[in-house]
């Protein structure tokens, strides 16, 4: 499993029990085909702390939260979906 992979997967799987409290069902589509990349784990870390906090946030009723991940260009995308309004 690739560092960015291990990332998003600890992250997530750490996230899981709050997700829970609040209704929220978490699921991942993690691409396999990841580049190797530069990054700062500890700051990628907060960046999807903030995110799912914010997913969290909107989703005051619960809903579902997805994260993937795929290959582009040479580089790795980070999309993260919510059910919240806007």
């Amino acid at each position: 499993m690739a560092i960015w992979e291990r990332l998003v997967t600890d992250f997530i799987e750490m996230y899981r029990p709050q997700a829970a409290r609040h209704g929220i069902d978490v699921s991942l589509h993690l691409a396999s085909d990841l580049p190797s990349i530069d990054f700062d784990p500890l700051l990628m870390r907060q960046v999807l702390q903030n995110l799912v906090l914010n997913a969290e946030q909107a989703m005051v009723n619960g809903g579902q939260l997805e994260i993937q991940t795929r290959a582009s260009n040479g580089r790795v995308e980070l999309t993260i979906i919510d059910t919240g309004p806007g």
